[in-house]
This record gives C-alpha cells, sequence and structure tokens, in this order.
C-alpha cells in the first residue's frame, strides 16, 4: 500500500486539553475514522472508556474514574473539548447543562441541516438534567442517534422525533472542520489487549502497556531478554481485521539494530509468518514503517531476537494499521435475491437505510427467505470492480438468535470465491457487525443464509458493503 496515501492518526495525534488523560479534539479526524469508531455490534449497557476500551457500563458506573475517562470517541467525533459522561445533570462536571452555552470547534445548525456525525444537546425545561446524543440518519420526522442513555443502558440506538427534540429545547452543531480522508486508520489497541512473554520483571517502568500509548518514550517500554524467539509481545485487535503495515520505534533504535519477525492469526491459535527476522534500520528513535500485503488478522505478534550489541528486545511503541475503506452506494435496484424470498420482505429492505422503522410502531422492513439447505441468498450489485475490505450486517432478531451464513464474491456473477464459510452472527445485538476478510476484488456480493439457531428464516435487516476504492 502506498504510505502517501496515510497520514498518522489516532492517539498520537491528540490534542490535550487541561488535564484531561486523552481524547481531545482532534481537527485531523476523518469521517472514515469517525464510522470505524462506531459501536461495533455491541449493544446495550455498553460505552467506549477513551483508553479503558469497550466495558459493560454496570462495571463503569461502580468505577472511580465514571466521568473522567468516559467517550473519547465524542469528544474525537463530535468535537466536544472535554469528555461528555453519561449522567449529565447539572452535578456532574461534565454535563450537558454546562456544556450547553457554547461547545468549541463548532458551527451551530439547525435542526433541519441535521446530517451524519452532526450532533445535538437538550437540557429538560426545568434544567433538572440534560442529554446529548449524535445523528446516524435522519428522515423528515425522526433522527436516529447513538446516545449514552442512564445508568442501566449505556450507548444504544434509539431514534428521536423532531418534534420531541424541539420540546426539549435541544441545540445543534456540526464540527467546524473535517480531516482529509486517508489510505489508511492507525487501529487504537486497549492496554489490555497486550500481552507478552519473557517480559523483564522488577521495572515498573517495563510494560506491555508502554507500547501503545503513544508515547516514544526512553524510559517506559516493554523488553525480554533472549535470542532463541520464546520473546514475544501480542496485540489483540478485537475482531478480524485487514491490517495493511505496523510501525515500530525501538529502545536506542539509533543505536542499534533489532532483529524480529511479525506474526498474524484470526483466532491465536494458527499463526502466519508475515516477516521473517527482518531488522529495524538502526538510525532513528522514531516510529519506523514495517510494511507487507495486506491480510485479515485479529492478534499481530512480534517475536524479538535480540539486537547487533546484546540480547535485549526492547519495544518503546507499537502501531497497528487497518485499510481505511468506505461505504459503498448500492441502490435497491441492484439488490437481488434467491426465488424463495418472501415477497412481503424483498432483497430491497436491506438497503433501505433503516435499522428501526421511521416511525415507532411501523412494521420493521428486512429481506427474508425460508430455507437451511444454503439455497436462500441475497445479492448486491457495486456497479464495478471494485477492492471490497470488509461488510456490516444487521440481522433481524439480532439480540435472540445467530444467524449462520456464508459471504462469496465475484468479479463476473460467474465464478464465485468463499470469503466467509459458515459463520455466526453474535446472537446479542440487533447493530451492525462487522466481518471482515482479506481485502478482495469483486464486483457482487452475496450472502447465503442457513437458517438461525431458532429456526429455519434467513432475515436479513440491513447490509453494507465497503470499500477501498470509489
Amino acid at each position: 500500500m502506498s504510505q502517501k496515501l496515510l497520514a498518522i492518526l489516532g492517539a498520537s495525534a491528540l490534542l490535550a486539553l487541561g488535564n484531561s488523560a486523552a481524547g481531545a479534539y482532534d481537527p485531523n479526524y476523518t469521517k472514515a475514522q469517525c464510522d470505524a469508531y462506531t459501536f461495533h455490534g455491541l449493544g446495550e449497557r455498553y460505552v467506549f472508556g477513551g483508553s479503558i476500551g469497550w466495558i459493560d457500563n454496570d462495571v463503569w458506573d461502580a468505577s472511580s474514574t465514571e466521568g473522567t475517562d468516559c467517550s473519547d470517541f465524542v469528544a474525537r467525533c463530535l468535537a466536544l473539548p472535554q469528555y461528555t459522561a453519561e449522567h449529565t445533570n447539572t452535578g456532574h462536571p461534565y454535563g450537558t447543562v454546562h456544556l450547553y452555552p457554547g461547545i468549541a470547534n463548532t458551527v451551530r445548525i439547525d435542526q433541519a441541516s441535521l446530517s451524519t456525525w452532526d450532533f445535538w444537546v437538550y437540557r429538560y425545561a426545568d434544567d433538572s438534567g440534560g442529554h446529548t446524543g449524535f445523528c446516524m440518519t435522519s428522515t423528515p420526522s425522526n433522527v436516529y442517534t447513538r446516545e449514552a442513555h442512564g445508568s442501566d443502558y449505556g450507548v444504544e440506538m434509539v431514534v428521536r422525533s423532531k418534534a420531541s427534540l424541539t420540546d426539549m429545547t435541544a441545540r445543534y452543531y456540526k464540527r467546524a472542520s473535517w480531516g482529509a480522508s486517508t489510505g489508511g486508520v492507525h487501529y487504537p489497541v486497549h492496554a489490555n489487549n497486550v500481552t507478552a512473554n519473557g517480559t523483564y520483571v522488577g521495572d515498573p517502568n517495563v510494560h506491555v502497556k508502554f507500547t501503545r500509548d503513544g508515547k516514544i518514550s526512553s524510559t517506559q517500554y516493554w523488553t525480554g531478554q533472549g535470542r532463541d524467539g520464546t520473546d514475544w509481545i501480542k496485540y489483540d485487535l478485537g475482531s478480524v481485521k485487514s491490517l495493511a503495515f505496523v510501525k515500530l520505534a525501538w529502545i536506542q533504535g539509533n543505536a542499534r539494530i533489532e532483529t524480529y519477525s511479525i506474526d498474524v492469526s484470526r483466532d491465536n491459535t494458527t499463526w502466519t509468518n508475515v516477516l521473517n527476522r527482518v531488522q529495524s534500520s538502526g538510525t532513528t528513535l522514531q516510529l519506523e514503517t514495517v510494511d507487507f500485503p495486506d491480510v485479515a488478522a485479529r492478534y499481530v505478534r512480534i517475536t524479538g531476537y535480540g539486537n547487533n550489541l546484546n540480547d535485549w528486545n526492547s519495544l518503546a511503541e507499537a502501531q497497528m494499521w487497518v485499510d481505511a475503506a468506505a461505504k459503498a452506494s448500492i441502490p435497491a435496484a441492484q439488490v437481488t435475491a434467491s426465488a424463495g424470498t418472501d415477497p412481503a420482505s424483498p432483497a430491497s429492505y436491506a438497503v433501505d437505510g433503516k435499522l428501526l422503522p421511521v416511525n415507532p410502531g411501523d412494521p420493521l422492513q428486512y429481506w427474508a427467505a425460508l430455507g437451511n439447505d444454503g439455497s436462500q441468498w441475497i445479492k448486491f450489485d457495486l456497479g464495478s470492480t471494485k477492492t471490497v475490505a470488509f461488510v456490516k450486517l444487521a440481522w433481524h432478531q439480532g439480540d435472540l438468535r445467530k444467524e449462520t451464513f456464508s459471504l462469496a464474491v465475484s468479479t463476473d456473477n460467474v465464478t464465485w470465491t468463499t470469503v466467509l464459510d459458515h459463520v455466526q452472527s453474535c446472537g446479542n445485538s440487533l447493530e451492525f457487525e462487522t466481518w471482515e476478510f482479506a481485502n478482495v476484488s469483486a464486483r457482487y456480493v452475496r450472502v447465503t443464509g442457513y437458517g438461525n439457531t431458532v429456526n429455519a428464516w434467513n432475515s436479513l435487516n440491513e447490509a453494507q458493503v465497503w470499500t477501498t476504492t470509489p
């Protein structure tokens, strides 16, 4: 992948604000990054706690850090100058009421101008509290939002009528500017998702967490001693992603040359070597880009073999970079399905942009076909061959049952290549789930259903195909 297309993003690009630990407004943040940062198919009762990562909201409520490390997503994507906590009442240091008079780095807009990634704040008529939400999609009557919604729910999808927002004396904002789109994204790995073998013990300044804190430090790093390949550090990306390259900074990297290998895995069991006993430049303390062909991986393991002066493997900072992608526009006319499709649930419903009904009480709209023998499918035509990076699927009753399906791609609608074979949805979410695989050239994407854990129906609420080429 051309490095000219890539810009350093993520934790290392955050601007410190006051005494905040992270999560300040980043003027270079892109809309693609915001979408990549969304709720990853998690349902209610989860919040994103910045450097803490995804945690159960009940745990967060009991934490002494509540309100101190809330949502670094909100600050970075929505331009709020500090954390916005879930409990947005007048007594909270980061409550909406306190932000309501004015928000830096934003332009105030009217309700009619709301679009994706714009946001709103409101307060109750009696000043007892307030709330923050951000717009995912909107209709003439409603706004589909994501919002932190009370101590028992956490982040959830909500439909707000525009009339009710007006009654709540809401104000609407958009970012003053967005960063330019890039060809890749630095994926921030949570400290709890970094493990190692052979770590030096006895020095509090030696820990795996220091390799992903956004700081290239000569005093805080990870190190292990040995040349036999038993010392390694491993990063868990949380789900399978299209890994484009890594960036590594070594202790005393301007004075010694480190020898190391990089292996990747989907399941933490079967490993594939992508770089074998390569060496750092020995000329810099800064991050060095280590490139290889894009590969589908969840786990990245760096194994050290010492350096040219001694047998220490000392890593100051590591960054995992994944492919950036944009959602392909798929007109309803370019979505077809098997003959067994329920006439009341046509294929077009899978691309209508609605995870929930436009109005509460309206019937749900999704594609459905009965059969668990592999004869039922839905197919998406991208219009031309593109580089497909991943798909996002939201299933009907996806919080109650697991759908089994396969995904295949084709350039000509004749010869098909399976990229996901008999996988299952999570069974606990109505939101989109992201399904990653190695980047592949395709014009057609076909989802074949094999029923679910309750019955033989294949019921797809919404589908998105994400590509790295326009």
